[in-house]
Parts: C-alpha cells; sequence; structure tokens
C-alpha cells in the first residue's frame, strides 16, 4: 500500500488548505515517490506527473470543457490527442507519435452529427462482420481509437445501455486499411 502526501517538507498546513488539500506527491510501497504537478494554481488540473525515475507524462493542452486533459506527452516526447464527446466522455483518441507520424485527428469533432449518429445506430444493429468493418472503419476515420456510447437506449426502446470500442491495429500513415478490433 503507499501513502498520499499534501505537505512538501517544511511546508505549513494553511499552504495545503490553499491547495484544497490537492496531494503533491504519493510514496508507494518501495518508498518510491510519485511528484504531481498542477496547471498554473488550479488544484484541480493535473498538468505533469513524474515518477521515482524521473519517467513523466504531461499535458500540453486542456479542454476546459471537459476539465481533461487533451494532448499528453510522455518522456520520449510521444504525444496522444483525446477528443471528448457533448457530455465529456471520450470520442476518439490518436497516437500522434512525436507530431504527425501514427494517427491523426482528422474528420473527429467533439459534437455528434446526424450523419454519424445514423452510423451509430447502423453499427449498433449490424450482424454482418463485413457491414460492421465497414461502419467502424468510418467512424474511426484517421484515429486510433473511437469510443461509441448509447445511454439513453433503455429509455428508448427498453433495450440495455451499450458502449462500443473500435480500435485500430496499426498506425493509420502505416496502413490506412489496418485492422479494426471492434468491441461491444
Amino acid at each position: 500500500s503507499g501513502q498520499v502526501c499534501y505537505l512538501h517538507d517544511g511546508e505549513s498546513v494553511d499552504k495545503a488548505k490553499a491547495r484544497f488539500y490537492s496531494p503533491v506527491f504519493y510514496v508507494d510501497a518501495f518508498g518510491g515517490k510519485t511528484a504531481v504537478g498542477y496547471y498554473k494554481d488550479y488544484y484541480l488540473v493535473v498538468e505533469k506527473i513524474t515518477d521515482a525515475l524521473g519517467n513523466f507524462s504531461e499535458v500540453k493542452n486542456f479542454d476546459f470543457r471537459t476539465m481533461q486533459p487533451k494532448l499528453i506527452s510522455d518522456q520520449n516526447c510521444n504525444l496522444t490527442e483525446t477528443l471528448f464527446d457533448e457530455l465529456g466522455m471520450p470520442k476518439a483518441s490518436a497516437v500522434l507519435g512525436k507530431g504527425s507520424e501514427a494517427d491523426c485527428m482528422e474528420g473527429q469533432f467533439e459534437f455528434t452529427s446526424a450523419e454519424e449518429e445514423l452510423l451509430m445506430v447502423q453499427l449498433l444493429e449490424e450482424r454482418n462482420s463485413v457491414e460492421i468493418t465497414r461502419i467502424a472503419r468510418s467512424l474511426l476515420k484517421r484515429a486510433s481509437a473511437r469510443y461509441l456510447y448509447f445511454p439513453h437506449n433503455f429509455s428508448k426502446d427498453g433495450k440495455p445501455l451499450a458502449t462500443i470500442g473500435i480500435i485500430r491495429e496499426e498506425y493509420d500513415r502505416c496502413n490506412p486499411e489496418s485492422n479494426l478490433q471492434v468491441s461491444y
């Protein structure tokens, strides 16, 4: 088990109180410290995490509508972008690599269009694997992953709530016709 720490060495409780008691680091069971850095002085938004070995992940861009990270960089400078839907749920993500060497968000938008909604319903109801792949590819576009949510199924039709995940097996830049994994 680990420990959550709210104060740096020599820091007063008033300082922690001013941060809304947001953790400044975590100590794992082996004594390794993971430091937490916040965006400016907004202690609700984590900007950087650094582990005991100096490995880090850093948020390069935030989606302040959802208060979530939009563009993240790891210690090798590989970028990952996430797009959030109308409800603040992850809609699509793209591993960008060092910029444009992998996938991209081209053709993905925050708000779901009527055409996209129709494709989502078709994918949910389709039973033919060739058609499932065709529809999934048109929803995924050039992203690495795409997530579809059906939160109103029960209230509309009495059907259970559903989520579909579409994931590309190879980068779009390497193989635009990569195999897809579609999970219900």
